[in-house]
């Protein structure tokens, strides 16, 4: 059986489709109509998908059925087919692949809304008879030090469950109530001492539970930095890593929701899966790095040793003397400008500030 796929993207590229049951077609602009006698859509970017006007958000249609097809959507352009865009198409492939076969691609994780005292002595005796937690929290915006911030939910994981704390979600119980919530993350934080506490980018979860409840979370292992010791030229998000090594499809949700704005079931599902696949990631990237003593050295006693302690740099600032700053600054300024000057010079028609060029 012979799967015909329709490749949509807005730029020209070769094809990396080397399986014998694919076959590939692509032009730069498709109708609608067009697709009908296609098994399948791989759409590469978001502009691709505007084209079809299905009125689905991008995010939104990965791995979705639209008009009676599935469309796997990557998240880059694909103009130039670089190692990391390379992980992309190669994730897509795997789930057409899982499809072909016949097998079912679910996110659904189990999960617990924490949201009355009886859930909450049930999550703290969960995590009193766990080794391991995993920690995740999303929030307002990107700077826990900015005046206007909040945390949206807090979520917690051990090896068999997932919890979810509404915080300051339109639809919590104890939005607008700083002390409720501290309360509530205080008694969860107090058992967790003496455990593995994982994180996927942990440094970022530590400052904004630090700055928003005062209360300051030591992570021992980062699955994103613990993938990064491995493989440091692959990509590190969460969503990619859960894709390549748990096998379920790539998931997000509009930026309003993290924010509190929305259905609290599908915010606390998203947490969720953050939270669960931050765990079962951990679990692998720790056998990983028993089997490479050098690189189990170098995360345990360098990278995780380091990245706690920039967080304490980031929360308590450093020492500079503004006198040297100026001068410094004024001396690279000049350097950078003169420097300009002579690249002008040679190449007047290229942009030195654009990267791309």
């Amino acid at each position: 059986m012979m799967i015909k796929i329709a490749l949509l993207s807005p730029t020209d590229f070769d094809t990396p489709f080397k399986h014998d049951f694919f076959k590939v077609e692509k032009k730069p602009n498709w109708k609608v109509e067009e697709l009908d006698k296609y098994d399948y859509c791989l759409v590469c970017g978001s502009e691709s998908l505007k084209l079809l006007n299905l009125g689905v958000p991008f995010m939104k249609a990965k791995g979705c059925l639209l008009r009676g097809k599935y469309y796997i959507t990557i998240t880059q352009e694909t103009a130039e087919f670089t190692p990391k865009k390379k992980e992309l198409i190669d994730t897509a492939i795997k789930l057409l692949n899982d499809l072909y076969l016949g097998k079912t691609i679910s996110n659904k994780v189990s999960f617990t809304i924490v949201d009355d005292e009886e859930k909450l002595s049930r999550m703290i005796f969960d995590i009193i008879n766990s080794p391991a937690i995993s920690i995740d929290t999303e929030t307002s915006g990107l700077s826990p030090f900015t005046p206007r911030k909040w945390m949206t939910s807090i979520g917690i994981a051990t090896e068999n469950n997932a919890w979810t704390i509404p915080l300051n979600h339109q639809e919590s119980k104890i939005k607008d109530d700083p002390e409720k919530q501290k309360e509530i993350i205080t008694k969860a934080l107090k058992y967790t001492r003496g455990k593995t506490i994982i994180g996927h980018n942990g440094k970022f979860d530590t400052l904004w539970i630090w700055c928003c409840y005062g209360i300051w979370v030591d992570f021992t292992f980062d699955t994103m930095l613990a993938h990064y010791n491995l493989d440091e030229n692959s990509l590190h998000g969460l969503d990619i890593l859960a894709s390549k090594y748990l096998g379920v499809n790539q998931y997000d949700i509009p930026l309003q929701e993290k924010q509190g704005f929305g259905d609290l079931y599908s915010h606390c599902h998203y947490l969720a899966m953050d939270i669960r696949y931050t765990y079962d990631l951990y679990k692998i990237f720790k056998e990983k790095l028993s089997q490479d003593p050098l690189t189990e050295n170098l995360f345990y006693n360098h990278t995780m040793p380091i990245v706690r302690a920039y967080a304490k740099v980031e929360r308590n600032g450093t020492y500079i003397s503004p006198k040297a700053l100026k001068e410094s600054t004024e001396y690279w300024e000049k350097i950078a400008r003169e420097t300009k000057e002579k690249l002008d010079s040679y190449f007047p028609n290229i942009n030195w500030n654009s990267a791309k060029q």
